[in-house]
């Protein structure tokens, strides 16, 4: 979501800006937004869903009436339409399956929204919408069920409830069935030698999805070739451990980032970067999916986790508007990126970079920094210095930047 028009002088400047005011207004008190700073911040579950859910709603109708004619040869269309209607809850609103939805809709092909529709579909189904449907493809493709991997198919029948599923998948007129029953919060697959579940780190409702490259391929996640081909194939026992431990570590000594961690972020591809590399990503309109290097530090998984989600909540806010006024065209050195950026980014950085800050204070509270712990903070705390400067006093920043950075600000992470 973003604004299209040019602002051109003074006078109009000044009623867009009240135009902006006059919505924040509306949403209610600003209070109520600065849990999307950081964890420190009572963070309005609700809030966030009706964010998300709106939105997706903003995709699903787009989509439905984009491919009305095509979605009429089978089941989507009346369960698309019912999910007009239907409270979305954020791990459906805010997934990766309706990000390649909005993907479809831009690009107009037939073929790949109905490649994205299924996927979308059976995500809903796993969510607990229930339906019947069916449809063919013009190519083979593979999908998910939940985090169960389905075998490739060209052909796909669903018949699914709140606790059961039966799926028909046909390949060459070959067929199969994959049959699914809903347990403590979690499907389980009745015909297993049909179906591979992916790995995950957690448990239960607060687990992350690890996506080995096929699933990461097939799930649509990755836009970048020389990603694509870094992301891990397998995950050693030694990898699921490290990951484990950043995961363990946040929940029993930084609970609060550990919810910051989990509620939004979903899956994760892993790729091949060397043992003390620091990269990671989230792909565009992929949400609640990212990407992290094979790095063995305990703190560095832990950093990159919490990194990413605060980019996720950063762009799950702004989709209720921009956070810098369109018209504001000046740029500032971000020495992150060693360039100058536009304000935007600023703001997004500063705002990573803040909570990653505010973990290392925590972590060294609970007496489990490292020797590259301090070095670490010292840089950090210079680049925090820098991209704060262009923040304060800033009339260029809109009330949706403000909420986002203001409370990070306030709290000093910097030195």
């Amino acid at each position: 979501m973003s604004v299209t028009h040019t602002i051109t002088n003074s006078s109009e400047k000044d009623i867009a800006r009240r135009a902006w005011e006059s919505i924040w207004d509306d949403l209610g008190q600003e209070k109520g937004y600065t849990g999307f700073s950081c964890p420190l911040e009572s963070f309005n579950e609700s809030l966030a869903q009706t964010i998300a859910s709106e939105y997706a709603r903003s995709i699903l109708d787009i989509f439905v009436e984009r491919f009305a004619q095509v979605f009429s040869k089978n089941g989507f269309y009346d369960l698309f339409s019912s999910l007009l209607n239907a409270d979305l809850p954020l791990k459906l609103a805010w997934s990766s399956d309706l990000g390649n939805l909005y993907k479809a809709t831009r690009l107009g092909d037939e073929d790949h929204a109905m490649k994205s529709a299924a996927a979308f579909a059976l995500m809903t189904g796993a969510k607990g919408f229930g339906g019947e449907w069916q449809f063919e493809l013009s190519k083979p493709a593979r999908f998910f069920w939940d985090d169960w991997a389905l075998p490739a198919c060209d052909k796909l029948t669903v018949v699914s409830s709140a606790s059961n599923a039966s799926i028909k998948l046909s390949l060459d007129g070959d067929q199969t069935q994959v049959r699914f029953v809903r347990s403590l919060n979690e499907w389980k697959c009745e015909t297993p030698a049909r179906a591979v579940r992916l790995p995950s780190i957690g448990s239960g409702r607060r687990r992350l999805v690890l996506l080995p490259k096929y699933a990461a391929l097939d799930s649509g996640a990755f836009r970048d070739v020389d990603d694509a081909a870094l992301a891990l194939e397998t995950f050693s026992p030694d990898l699921i451990e490290i990951l484990t431990q950043a995961l363990d570590l946040l929940e029993e000594h930084l609970p609060h980032y550990f919810d910051w961690v989990v509620r939004i972020i979903q899956r994760m591809a892993v790729l091949q970067s060397g043992r003390n590399v620091l990269h990671s990503g989230s792909p565009d309109n992929q949400y609640g999916t990212i990407f992290i290097s094979d790095n063995f530090r305990v703190l560095s998984v832990a950093e990159m986790l919490i990194h990413e989600a605060s980019h996720q909540y950063f762009e799950l806010l702004n989709k209720l508007g921009p956070t810098v006024d369109p018209s504001h065209t000046k740029v500032y050195y971000s020495p992150a990126k060693r360039c100058d950026r536009p304000l935007s980014k600023i703001l997004l950085a500063y705002h990573a970079f803040a909570n990653i800050m505010l973990f290392y204070k925590g972590v060294a509270e609970c007496g489990f920094a490292d020797s590259s712990s301090a070095k670490f903070q010292n840089v950090l705390n210079d680049e925090l210095r820098q991209l704060e400067q262009p923040l304060l006093k800033n009339d260029a920043i809109l009330p949706i930047g403000r909420v986002l950075v203001e409370p990070l600000i306030e709290r000093s992470v910097w030195q």
